[in-house]
């Protein structure tokens, strides 16, 4: 604070010209109101009359446009009024900052009273030209109404970086937003599955006995069901001497057809469709690894063992809140995006990818032979033939174009961009093994290399050094389930709390539906209180996550349908409790840990 005098904002400004003389771009002015703004390259990053005022009133439209978005991401902080607006009139909102020039944090923090700002209790500031931490500040926040606060004059200060951040916020947004939509589509059958697959969350044991299983010695193959997978499965059985093979579910069946069976299969998907691709097949020398929300009859498969990762959805992560945790896998929308996560966790010298197309190439949908494929021609007949089977895959997910890795023009969709933003951004947070993907026929990842097929041709074979580490694993694994009877019963405990927090959410969501009605007839503005008083009860509940897997709840368009807002949570937050409750009270798991 040296140099500066509380008591004169001109002497301030003084001050603040003479200390970043250095920034030849920059100048600090004096706005007509006293208040402090700047200039770039000399235009006014801020209002030259009253900056406090413009940006409360930018800050305002921008709710009142957005439908009061839980989170803001400023692009750039410049004097901060922007921030600092949005901290004094929405304090419940998460701001993310993001600002290249650590420089403009300082300029405020030495000159401007910051401390209601900085009391901002889920505040983040990302300082620097790194912005892949932009996409996990959000996911932690949970945030499901990203919006950012375009401040043309400030973007103007590094407009590349800025026009990087802004493609990069609203690609996540649009994730969140797809996450949601698929919560509200798939949470009745995630439910399902999870208590019918119960047993096998407490006597299967977890992905990380498997952490660092290739000690940066060994490759791993993976392999995708795209179309390039056909000019990599006749050389399989060649490839499989010399990689660890990690295999989704998709692309299976034609490995085996081929002889190999893969040391791992992934598959995550909860439909019954789904795990049709992997039904009626047999691979004993295979690890599963799974999720507790797919398809029940997954467990029927016959391989060698089942691995759990770290449930994907609330329910599972309330039970290992209180059992065992597991380590967690990335979800990008696909299973490929998780069977390159687990990949990465055995720690191999580098992956190489086979089938990872996101796209149509040549405008195939998927490699011959697959279920797809087959599924398509049995049900073929004249005036619905296999390819227009193929064309309604081919455009349901929004056809656009990218490029592939020679730069040629090809068809994907908005889905399969999202995934491959979902690799990029993984590969651009560092400490990421070498992946490659092999040929060059797919889009174009930002970040992944490619390598030809014959280059891993010739790699030393590794089957006699692997099939002894597999051979300590099953030690490892047989340790494990010496522990199973003791895990059963932290799961039976872990349900009876579960149980018991749900009782209380009913019980607050019918309390909270009273207090309704009774401001309904009397008109009292205390029941507002009490009725807010509620829904932070809800907020606290540790089973709160597990009812909104099922119900999502939609913002309030403007202040007038707030009640109506709460009213609607109340009812489905009790609707919600009462069928877990049902599910749990007639399951015979607890019983069976008795």
């Amino acid at each position: 604070m040296a140099g500066l005098n509380r008591n004169s904002d001109r002497e301030n400004i003084d001050f603040m010209k003479n200390y970043i003389r250095s920034w030849d771009k920059i100048e600090v002015a004096e706005a007509r109101n006293g208040s402090l703004t700047a200039l770039y390259r000399g235009k006014a990053l801020h209002s030259l009359y009253n900056p406090e005022k413009e940006s409360e009133k930018s800050i305002r439209a921008l709710f009142k446009s957005c439908n009061n978005p839980d989170t803001v991401v400023f692009p750039g902080l410049g004097c901060g009024y922007g921030p600092f607006a949005c901290s004094e009139f929405y304090p419940g909102t998460n701001i993310v900052v993001v600002e290249p020039e650590p420089g403009f944090l300082y300029l405020i923090m030495l000159f401007m009273d910051c401390r209601k700002f900085f009391a901002v209790k889920n505040l983040s500031i990302v300082l620097g030209q790194e912005i892949s931490v932009v996409p996990e500040i959000l996911n932690a926040l949970k945030s499901n109404n990203v919006v950012l606060y375009d401040q043309p004059a400030v973007r103007e200060t590094a407009p590349d970086f800025f026009e990087d951040l802004s493609a990069l916020v609203k690609r996540t947004a649009s994730k969140n937003k797809i996450n949601s939509n698929t919560l509200k589509k798939f949470g009745n059958l995630w439910k399902r599955n999870m208590f019918r697959n119960l047993p096998f969350l407490s006597s299967l044991p977890p992905i990380d006995v498997w952490k660092d299983f290739a000690g940066g010695k060994y490759p791993v193959l993976l392999a995708g069901a795209g179309p390039s997978l056909d000019a990599v499965l006749d050389y399989i059985p060649l490839l499989a001497k010399s990689h660890i093979i990690v295999c989704v579910d998709t692309a299976l069946r034609a490995l085996l057809a081929k002889g190999v069976e893969p040391d791992f299969l992934v598959t995550v998907d909860p439909q019954y469709w789904n795990s049709r691709h992997i039904r009626g097949l047999k691979s004993c020398g295979t690890n599963v690894i799974t999720e507790s929300g797919v398809y029940p009859s997954v467990f029927q498969f016959q391989g060698k063992d089942f691995f759990l990762f770290s449930s994907l959805f609330p329910f599972g992560q309330y039970l290992e809140e209180r059992t065992e945790k597991r380590h967690a896998l990335g979800a990008g929308g696909s299973v490929a995006t998780t069977a390159w996560d687990f990949s990465r966790y055995l720690n191999p010298s580098s992956i190489h990818i086979a089938g990872l197309d996101l796209s149509y190439p040549g405008g195939k949908t998927h490699f011959k032979g697959s279920l797809f494929e087959s599924m398509e021609l049995s049900s073929a007949y004249r005036l619905e033939n296999s390819e227009t089977a193929s064309s309604s895959v081919y455009f349901s997910g929004g056809r656009i174009f990218g490029e592939d890795y020679s730069g040629r023009k090809l068809a994907t969709d908005s889905r399969m961009k999202l995934y491959s933003w979902w690799f990029e951004s993984r590969l651009a947070g560092g400490n990421s093994v070498d992946s490659f993907v092999i040929g060059k026929t797919g889009l174009k990842i930002p970040g992944m290399k490619t390598k030809e097929l014959f280059e891993i041709m010739n790699f030393p074979e590794i089957r006699k050094e692997t099939d002894i580490l597999f051979s300590r694993k099953s030690g490892e694994i047989r340790q494990w389930r010496q522990r199973v009877p003791q895990i059963r019963e932290q799961y039976r405990k872990a349900l009876n709390s579960m149980q018991k927090d749900l009782e209380s959410l009913v019980f607050t969501g019918e309390r909270g539906l009273a207090l309704i009605g009774q401001y309904k007839k009397s008109g009292d503005k205390e029941f507002l209180d009490k009725i807010g008083e509620e829904i932070r009860l809800i907020g606290k509940n540790p089973a709160k996550e597990i009812v909104s897997m099922t119900f999502v709840p939609e913002e309030a368009q403007g202040e007038e349908n707030i009640l109506s807002q709460w009213k609607d949570v109340f009812q489905s937050v009790t609707e919600e409790a009462k069928k877990y409750i049902f599910e749990i009270k007639n399951s015979s798991f607890r019983d069976q840990c008795r």
